[in-house]
């Protein structure tokens, strides 16, 4: 019973938390809001804070590392009869649902990356590690190729910049 109360409130906890970083980075930017100010109007502790998110720009991409994790879970379940890229195509689809889930969240974090240098950065260090996991599954895939290594780095840089493009359009347009 105490297990399944905790369960309850971590989440409730970890997205209060989120709702008042963006409702403070919205209101004064997100250079001038402090990781004090976010635990401050979600009425919890600094260390709370900090027991879901390392830093300040993790709480503007909080959702990544779980999509991650899913999408290595996804293609590690693949059969050895999957066409890999069918795979991998199906895998940078978990990434497009995840913003879908939620358009206004989605769009407002894009408007913030737009806007914040440092969260571009970050943004891109997470666009390569799901670009590293594409790859990796291909390059396991096609290892037995000459050209595997190449082509499955071509084909994880190809269908990240197609989703890319697509998801800003998405983005760009309010999230319709």
């Amino acid at each position: 019973m105490g297990t399944a109360s905790t369960n309850s409130t971590k989440p409730a906890m970890r997205d209060s938390l989120i709702a008042a970083a963006f409702r403070l980075f919205l209101e004064r930017g997100y250079e001038q809001t402090t990781v004090d100010d976010i635990v401050t109007l979600a009425g919890v502790g600094r260390r709370s804070f900090f027991r879901y998110f390392p830093s300040k720009e993790d709480v503007v991409f909080p959702d990544h590392e779980q999509c991650l994790d899913d999408m290595t879970r996804f293609l590690a379940a693949s059969a050895d009869t999957d066409d890999p890229m069918v795979r991998v195509c199906d895998a940078a689809r978990l990434v497009m649902r995840m913003y879908a889930e939620n358009p206004t969240f989605s769009v407002q974090r894009y408007r913030l990356t737009r806007e914040v240098a440092g969260l571009r950065t970050y943004e891109l260090s997470v666009v390569w590690r799901y670009e590293k996991t594409l790859g990796d599954y291909l390059r396991t895939r096609w290892a037995d190729r000459r050209d595997g290594t190449l082509r499955a780095n071509v084909a994880a840089a190809a269908v990240v910049a197609a989703h890319n493009h697509a998801l800003r359009h998405w983005l760009r347009s309010g999230g319709e």
